[in-house]
């Protein structure tokens, strides 16, 4: 009981002290003195491995020859307080080796200019630099060669700048090879530096987890075993901007670089032979945090390879912005360009992509499992090649089109592995739907089927107010290609809607069953679904409509329709192209003539622009919208709509008259009309009829002779590109007609 009242005691007394104390300094002045921040400056002027002679004393002076040697200067930065900062500058030109470990920087800023010297660490097998805790770091014209792991580790929410810096030929190589030049977990700034021949498992040059911005530096020659032969970026975000990275690889992911869950942006920036034997010749991009979208912008991809996908750009799951890209020259196995795989809704606008090339899908880009949307935009593809779809393949997505060109693309792909020289389009559910909005479809190839698109399966895919043409099937001329302008295999129950578009002009080789020695599928092959306002060149053999033929006009092979088109032409706004379209000529059936009651996308929204995709170039410039993707400024010049008789059956040797409706007023000066009839028995006038300045319509006569049995002529009225016939029947003066029992 005794020793339980001295303790209980001394837990009093205890318990007092601590109270006054926590009391008194509480106090106004009674707070204990806070050491100001100082500053420290030494000049390194040895390049010996000394250390310093009296650490922490605030002066830089080896213990030989009171020298200030890196060493010696790093020992007295390592015992220098939160806010103090230490001044390291190398004597110009100073080659320092390495040849031990320099002490780790727990608290001070430490500035180290290296007027133009070099750290050389071929003399050790461990990091160099490195920054933990409540340290700070900047780095200014050195040159950090020949490491063997990490020379620079930099540790959490350590804030550290390098300017003007060299990494090269280091290496990290170990078990945990990650940054053959740095490691960051804290807040990397890099400015006007570069890194040449750096290595690593991951990323050669830099492993990043932190935070990494860098800008107008250059990554040559650095390789990983493993992902990221530039950098790894793998739950830290980065920002690239005005940066270049040439000849980097990798062995497995990014040849440039590999990134994965937290946002990247990359601008202004060259990517240029940099290859990966695996996914993403330059770029691969993995996943994303919620809410975060990744960018790409403003930059150059030229002469990537990625042995397997995305010569450039490979992504998986996540959500990508990209625009104003440039892509040349890159080559993979799917996905020339790119390769965009299972991702959130993203979003291509103002890209330019020419000569990539794929040995199987997608010479410029390959979509696949994208359901929940791509948005493409304002984009031009140029001379890409695949085995199918040579600008795009499209593989169960959901895919938006607008104010786009494809323009000599091609697919060498065979019979049996399909075609589309401009896009293949093969989804699996009719919740996929390819929507092309104001695009141009001009001088595509493929060797097989669908020169301008292949459409197989299921799904939907709209066509409003595009414009196909020149498009080549079956290019090599063995008679096997259908579909000029596009094939579609409805065996799948595909539905392709086509509405306020001009499909002519395009080119087809197959054969035909006796007697007829071709298969004329020029402009399409399959079923279309006219949603109306259509100028359809030319239907061939097993060429179908469905749904509405409000406001089409449709050629045959015998007698195509020439919508006047221009050749493809560049489209130049201040300087620059904007896009190359081909446009309607003053005469062409195209002018005015979509849909009254407007030219609306596959959700009913009106389109706000043409293929120019600018202010300036509304859909509507008229009444009416123009057909296909370029609006123009001419008026409308009258089009043939219809020729009929005033009666279809007559008794040989009586007259008629026929009629020829147009659909706006004839010009000053009036309008000519072809007419003509197949049977001597029924003759015309003259070969031509005037419609007055004017007026729409006018009547020509028409004169029967007698026939020795009942027989049908065909009246045919032609006008610029239209044509339209009539039929009459001619009887003897004996015969009944019983027009229920003629078939």
């Amino acid at each position: 009981m005794k020793h339980k009242n001295k303790t209980n005691q001394f837990v009093r007394k205890k318990m007092v002290i601590i109270l006054l104390v926590t009391f008194l300094f509480s106090l106004p002045g009674s707070q204990p003195p806070v050491k100001a921040a100082v500053t420290y400056n030494f000049q390194v002027n040895s390049n010996e491995w000394w250390p310093d002679s009296n650490p922490n004393d605030g002066k830089c002076q080896e213990v030989n020859n009171k020298n200030c040697t890196f060493l010696a200067a790093m020992q007295e930065a390592a015992t220098k307080n939160v806010g103090d900062i230490v001044n390291i500058t190398f004597d110009s030109g100073l080659v320092y080796p390495i040849q031990g470990y320099l002490p780790e920087i727990f608290s001070a800023t430490v500035n180290i200019n290296g007027n133009n010297g070099t750290i050389d660490v071929s003399g050790h097998t461990g990091y160099v630099l490195s920054f933990r805790r409540e340290s700070k770091l900047s780095i200014d014209s050195l040159t950090i060669k020949n490491g063997v792991r990490n020379p620079l580790a930099i540790g959490e929410n350590i804030q550290v700048t390098i300017n003007q810096t060299t990494f090269m030929d280091n290496s990290n190589l170990g078990i945990a090879g990650n940054g053959g030049a740095i490691r960051n977990n804290g807040e990397l700034i890099i400015l006007n530096s570069a890194f040449t021949n750096n290595e690593a498992n991951h990323g050669g040059a830099i492993y990043n987890s932190g935070s990494l911005e860098v800008i107008n530096t250059t990554f040559t020659d650095n390789s990983a075993d493993g992902i990221g032969g530039a950098i790894t970026s793998i739950d830290g975000s980065a920002t690239i901007n005005n940066s270049t990275f040439k000849f980097n690889q990798a062995g497995e992911l990014g040849g440039a670089i590999n990134h994965s869950r937290n946002k990247i942006k990359i601008s202004q920036s060259i990517f240029e032979n940099n290859t990966v034997i695996g996914d993403g010749g330059a770029i691969s991009i993995f996943l994303k945090e919620s809410g975060q979208t990744h960018s790409v912008g403003s930059s150059t991809f030229k002469h990537n390879l990625a042995t397997n996908r995305g010569g450039a750009i490979y992504t998986y799951q996540s959500t990508l912005d990209l625009s104003y890209n440039k892509y040349q020259g890159n080559t993979a196995s799917n996905g020339g360009a790119i390769y965009f795989n299972n991702n959130g809704e993203s979003s291509f606008s103002n890209e330019t992509f020419t000569q990539n090339s794929s040995a199987t899908q997608g010479g410029a880009i390959f979509l696949l499992n994208n359901w929940v949307g791509i948005n493409l935009s304002k984009s031009d593809f140029n001379g890409n090649l695949a085995q199918s779809g040579g600008g795009i393949s499209i593989k169960d997505s959901k895919v938006d089109i607008d104010s786009s060109v494809f323009r000599g693309n091609e697919s060498f792909g065979t019979e049996n592995t399909h075609g589309g020289g401009g896009v293949f389009i093969e989804n699996n559910s009719s919740a996929r739907q390819a929507n092309f909005n104001n695009t141009t479809f001009s001088a595509n190839s493929a060797n097989s089927h669908g020169g301008g698109l292949y459409i197989i399966n299921t799904g939907v895919v709209n066509l409003n107010n595009v414009t196909i043409t020149q498009n080549i099937a079956n290019q090599n001329e063995n008679n096997t290609g259908m579909g000029g302008g596009f094939m579609v295999d409805n065996t799948g129950g595909v539905i392709v809607n086509v509405q306020n578009s001009i499909i002519a002009q395009n080119t087809s080789h197959a054969p035909s069953p006796p007697p007829i020695i071709f298969l004329y599928h020029h402009d399409w092959y399959g079923t279309l679904t006219s949603k109306g306002y259509n100028i359809l060149g030319s239907k061939g053999y097993n060429s179908l409509i469905t749904g509405s033929d409000t406001g089409n006009f449709v050629g045959t092979v015998n007698r195509p329709i020439d919508p006047l088109l221009s050749t493809i032409l560049a489209y130049e706004y201040f300087g620059e192209i904007l896009t190359y379209a081909h446009f309607p000529q003053n005469q062409s059936l195209a002018v005015n003539r979509g849909n009254p009651a407007g030219c609306r996308d596959s959700f009913n929204i009106s389109l706000q622009y043409d293929q120019r995709g600018r202010v300036g170039w509304p859909r509507v410039l008229e009444s009416r919208c123009d057909i296909g993707a370029i609006e123009t400024t001419y008026k409308p010049f009258p089009a043939l709509m219809q020729l009929s008789l005033s009666t279809n059956s007559v008794i040989g040797g009586t007259n008629l008259t026929g009629t020829v409706l147009l659909d706006v007023n004839a010009p000053t000066g009036g309008i000519e009309v072809n007419v003509s009839s197949n049977k001597s028995f029924a003759t015309l006038p003259s070969a031509t009829i005037t419609v007055p300045a004017g007026q729409k319509s006018q009547t020509f006569s028409i004169q029967t002779s007698s026939v020795s049995s009942g027989d049908y002529a065909i009246i045919t009225a032609h006008l610029n590109g239209v044509t339209r016939t009539s039929n009459l029947y001619v009887t003897d003066q004996f015969e009944v007609f019983l027009p229920l029992l003629v078939r």
